[in-house]
């Protein structure tokens, strides 16, 4: 072995590289070329030769021999302080610039980087894992808690990167950000010196971002929630819409959460004329929907009323249908890719699900319903979220309460899960006690944010048929009912007790007469 020829000294000095740390890391000349040994426990297994000019190509010496190794692997025999990184380079001179700027731990892959995942992932399995089949990261690599990746920034080195930080998990890798018009480390070396390349190690982001966002940055960058008015007055201070959001109407059967669905929604496009929206109506019921419309239009627009065609566009611009093909399966990836292509297409930006029980979830073997309700509720949260969505789910009250309807429902009564209440905005809870009569309990039982969604509140309401709008009732039906139930049996106490009374009066009187006879 012999030192580096003056040629070869120019060569390195013109890319900032030190001859001195080259010879001390094996660097030595080969007539033209240079050879760049690969060592393990102190012994060449093979080198690396290259003309200094990079278009005259490298070979490996022996050929064929299996590069399975990094240069200069023998430093990472050492233990690191825990604050000492590992920095992987592309190829042997970032490698030594690295080194130049101070880094004890520093390798480089043997065979460089290929423009394909497979190539690379071939190559890096033989050099990064125990068995070279990608199950176990070699101790040497593994006992770093910070992994620098820095190949190249051309589409071959990002490929390799992408391998690497996937073989080595994104949780220890982090990612230097070359200066513009720099490549690779001995690019930024010749360019800003060590102090560049030092910034190269210590400003690397993290491969996985930890999200963290400052929080009053992050309060000037996020849509600041603008609440809605929904267009009913007696329930102006109990609900107010924001997107994205999730209001859930729950109920028993004939409880009319669907009706009191329908007049929440054509009361808030009525009111908030840029939204639309999309029902997936599983029990039919389109031409109560459009019934309901009609008359709603009539009720706003008096002077309009003959106006069919002025309604029905108005109806249809602000009302669709999410229509499944016919005879297939209601599941919850059809509603969720169907809700997404209104959101992108027709500017959808409220969905409605009527009712939720019509919807396929498949219980995967292991999980609960209750564990399928929560993750479709994740999945439509961050639907709504990605396209600024205001989502109304109805469903029912849980089976249970058909033995004892005459108790006033709460959220935990609402059936399949109790996700529904917790990852709602808003709770509204419909109570029909009695069914002969057309009064209902509207039990807002959650608004999320109170200063910015609502108040919890109850009301007794009733359905007008005529304009389909609710109504509240100005009394309390339960109440009414208990103050004539008690007057009546007053009232009937009293007659018993006259009729008692005049019994007695009656035998006085005839017992007088005795007397007197």
């Amino acid at each position: 072995m012999t030192t580096l020829t003056a040629a070869h000294v120019e060569w390195l000095e013109s890319r900032a590289l030190d001859p001195e740390l080259a010879v001390r890391m094996g660097l030595f000349s080969r007539g033209p070329k240079v050879a760049i040994p690969y060592a393990l426990g102190g012994v060449t297994q093979f080198s690396k030769v290259r003309w200094p000019e990079k278009s005259k190509g490298m070979f490996c010496d022996p050929s064929k021999v299996p590069q399975t190794f990094f240069w200069n692997e023998d430093a990472l025999s050492e233990d690191p302080n825990p604050d000492e990184p590992l920095v992987i380079a592309e190829g042997e001179l970032d490698a030594l610039s690295f080194l130049q700027a101070g880094f004890r731990f520093v390798v480089s892959v043997p065979s460089g980087a290929d423009k394909t995942v497979n190539g690379n992932l071939s190559k890096a399995n033989s050099y990064v894992t125990v068995d070279g089949q990608g199950e176990f990261v070699r101790p040497i690599i593994g006992k770093f808690d910070r992994v620098v990746i820095a190949t190249d920034g051309d589409a071959a080195g990002v490929a390799l990167r992408d391998v690497l930080t996937g073989l080595l998990t994104k949780r220890v890798c982090f990612l230097p950000r070359y200066p513009d018009g720099c490549k690779d480390a001995n690019e930024v070396l010749r360019a800003h010196g060590v102090e560049g390349v030092r910034d190269l190690v210590n400003y690397a982001e993290a491969a996985e971002e930890d999200r963290f966002v400052g929080a009053s940055d992050l309060a000037k960058r996020t849509r600041k929630p603008v609440p809605m008015e929904i267009g009913i007055e007696f329930l102006a201070k109990n609900i107010k819409i924001t997107q994205p959001g999730l209001m859930l109407i729950a109920g028993d059967p004939g409880s009319g959460k669907s009706v009191i669905m329908r007049n929440i929604l054509l009361n808030l496009m009525w009111t908030n004329p840029q939204l639309k929206a999309s029902i997936f109506n599983g029990e039919g019921g389109i031409h109560s929907l459009v019934n309901d419309a009609w008359k709603f239009w009539n009720s706003k627009q008096p002077e309009r009323k003959l106006d069919v065609t002025a309604k029905e566009c108005w109806i249809n611009e602000h009302v669709g249908i999410m229509e499944p093909p016919q005879g297939s399966r209601v599941t919850l990836d059809w509603l969720l890719s169907t809700m997404e292509l209104h959101a992108l297409r027709r500017d959808r930006r409220v969905f409605v699900i009527d009712p939720w029980n019509w919807l396929e979830m498949p219980v995967p073997r292991g999980s609960t319903k209750t564990d399928a309700t929560n993750q479709a509720l994740l999945d439509i949260h961050s639907l709504a979220t990605r396209f600024n969505l205001f989502v109304i789910i109805v469903t029912h009250t849980t089976p249970k309460r058909e033995s004892w309807k005459q108790v006033e429902p709460k959220m935990a009564d609402i059936a399949d899960s109790a996700n529904f209440a917790r990852r709602a905005d808003h709770v509204l809870i419909a109570w029909r006690p009695d069914e002969d009569k057309p009064h209902t309990k509207l039990i807002i039982a959650k608004s999320k944010r109170h200063d910015v969604n609502g108040y919890p509140g109850k009301h007794w309401i009733t359905f007008d048929a005529k304009t389909a709008q609710i109504a509240k009732l100005a009394f309390d039906p339960i109440k009414a009912r208990e103050e004539a139930a008690k007057t009546a049996k007053a009232a009937k106490r009293k007659t018993t007790g006259a009729e008692h009374s005049s019994a007695t009066d009656t035998h006085d009187e005839t017992a007088e007469a005795g007397s007197f006879n």
